[in-house]
This record gives structure tokens, C-alpha cells and sequence, in this order.
């Protein structure tokens, strides 16, 4: 009886099979929460399985070794600490979507610097770079591996890069100042009205309300002030004077030359009626050769040698009574 007393005494371990039973559990939920944890990459889960295992066989070799209870206590402590310890923290995803961020920033602050824009291009342009970033993002989010991740990170980029900055507002604006100047200015080349000198100073004023009107174009920050100065500009462009006044005062000195000549011509008794006509018709044949050869000329100097020879000769047709 004694003897089998003694055989039946119970010789299984149960502090080790525990401990053991307690690392295969801690293993089992830092698994769970690496699965479930979608701030990580395959390769990151891959990596942090990995240490779990690492760190639950070492634990368990330690309570395999212990030979008292306080050492596989001590063991079981250290196996599920080292356990809870393997960093589950992303770091591919989190590395990514701070690229996008960073990219962002850059195109941004490029928009916001970007004097050619209005105002309402740079809204446009803003919201199109974040637009641009939220898809990259949750590509970002929703890849699984490294490689996913990097392609959804290079895709972002490219597309924040690929927004468009290109002001059209402005430019268009100055290329219909470019268009009324260069309207104006062929009006003022095809006007035989005026002198060379009229032309190069109404030139001048056109060149200068188109000068104007593109630095006020530059200069302005809004869609509604880039029209506003375009419209001011084709005004001033409009109504630079493109009115002959050289040529016309000249005519007018003929005219009056004409009508002193005639005058004195009417009140000269010692002309018969028919000397009087034959004056008359001398006087208005040298004034329409004066005139003929004043809108013939092309600058101020010629318009003045055209005048003075023609009131030379209205003076010189001939008053003398014939007895």
C-alpha cells in the first residue's frame, strides 16, 4: 500500500506548462492587434511576428530552464513584457503621408508666391493640390505592402507637381491690350490725316495706355480687377487722339489766304467781271494745289513748304486790270 502511495504521488508540472500556456496567449493577442493594426505594411507585420516569436521563445526557453517558481514567474514576466515591447508602430505609411504632406506645403507656398495668379486661380490651384493629396492619402492607407506604398506616394506627388499653375486670367487680359494696341496703332499708320510726327506721338500715347493698363493688370489680385484694368486700358488705348491737326490748320491757312485773295479781288473796281472771274479761278486753282500738296505730304515740314507756296501763290495770282 505504501509503495503504491508513493507511485501515485503527482509528479506533473504544472508552473512551467502555465507560464508557457500564459506566453503562447500574450503571443497570440500582440498577433491579433499586429492583424488588425491597418497602419502596417505586410512587411511591417511580417517584421513584428517575427520579434513576437522571437521574444515568446526566448521566454520560453527561460521557463524551461528555471528551476524554482519565483524564476518561471520571473521568466513568464520578462516573456510577456518582451511581448508586449515589439514595436507594432508604423512606419512606411506614416513616412508617406508626411512625403505628401511635404509636397503639398511646397506647391502651396509655390501658388501663394505665384504673382500671375488671380486671386481665385490660386483658390483653384489649392484646391486642386488637396484634392490631389486626400486620393494620394488614402492610397496611402489602403495599400498593403511597401511597394503599394511607395507607388501610392510617387502617384501623389506627381499629381500635387501636376497641378496647374498656369495663370490664363492675366496673360489674356494683356494679350487683348497686345490686340487693341496693335489695332490702334494700324489705324494711326493707314490715317493720311496725320504727319509722321502726329503718328510717332499718337504711337507714343498708345504704347504708353498699353504700358499702363499691363502694369495695372500685373499688379491686380483679383479676377474682377484684372477685367476692370483691361477694360480701362482698351478705353485709354481707344481714345489716344488720333485726330489730324497739322495738316487741317494748314488747309484752313490756305482757306483763309483764299478768301483774303477773293475779297480783295471782289472789291478791286478796276477789275472788269471777267478779270474778277479769270482772278477768282487762278486764286481757287493755286489754293487746290496748295491743298493737294499739303494731304500729300508725310511730315510737318512738308505740310509747312505746302502752305507757304500755296499762299505765295493765291498772293501772286495776278490783280492787274488789262486796259
Amino acid at each position: 500500500a505504501g509503495e503504491t502511495a508513493i507511485g501515485n504521488v503527482d509528479q506533473t508540472g504544472v508552473t512551467k506548462p502555465t507560464a508557457s500556456a500564459a506566453i503562447d496567449s500574450a503571443a497570440e493577442a500582440a498577433k491579433a492587434a499586429i492583424a488588425g493594426n491597418a497602419e502596417l505594411t505586410a512587411e511591417e507585420r511580417a517584421t513584428a511576428n517575427a520579434g513576437i516569436d522571437a521574444a515568446a521563445q526566448t521566454a520560453k526557453e527561460a521557463i524551461a530552464n528555471a528551476i524554482t517558481d519565483a524564476k518561471v514567474a520571473a521568466a513568464q514576466a520578462i516573456g510577456e513584457t518582451a511581448i508586449g515591447n515589439v514595436d507594432q508602430t508604423g512606419v512606411t505609411k506614416p513616412t508617406a503621408s508626411a512625403a505628401i504632406d511635404s509636397a503639398v506645403e511646397a506647391a502651396k507656398a509655390a501658388v501663394a508666391v505665384n504673382a500671375n495668379l488671380t486671386e481665385e486661380e490660386k483658390v483653384t490651384a489649392t484646391t486642386a493640390i488637396d484634392a490631389a493629396a486626400q486620393t494620394a492619402k488614402e492610397a496611402i492607407d489602403n495599400a498593403i505592402t511597401d511597394a503599394e506604398v511607395a507607388a501610392a506616394q510617387a502617384a501623389g506627388e506627381a499629381a500635387i507637381s501636376n497641378v496647374d499653375q498656369t495663370e490664363v486670367t492675366k496673360p489674356t487680359a494683356s494679350a487683348a491690350i497686345d490686340s487693341a494696341a496693335e489695332a490702334a496703332k494700324a489705324a494711326v499708320a493707314v490715317n493720311a490725316n496725320l504727319t509722321e510726327e502726329e503718328k510717332a506721338t499718337a504711337t507714343a500715347a498708345i504704347d504708353a495706355a498699353a504700358q499702363t493698363a499691363k502694369e495695372a493688370t500685373a499688379s491686380a489680385t483679383t479676377d474682377d480687377e484684372v477685367a476692370a484694368a483691361q477694360a480701362t486700358g482698351e478705353a485709354a488705348i481707344s481714345n489716344v487722339d488720333q485726330t489730324g491737326v497739322t495738316k487741317p490748320t494748314a488747309s484752313a491757312a490756305i482757306d483763309n489766304a483764299v478768301e483774303a485773295a477773293k475779297a480783295a479781288v471782289a472789291s478791286n473796281v478796276e477789275l472788269t467781271a471777267e478779270e474778277k472771274a479769270t482772278a477768282i479761278a487762278a486764286i481757287d486753282a493755286a489754293a487746290q494745289t496748295a491743298k493737294e500738296a499739303i494731304t500729300n505730304a508725310t511730315t510737318d515740314a512738308e505740310v509747312a513748304a505746302a502752305q507757304a507756296a500755296g499762299e505765295a501763290a493765291i498772293s501772286n495770282v495776278d490783280q492787274t486790270e488789262v486796259i
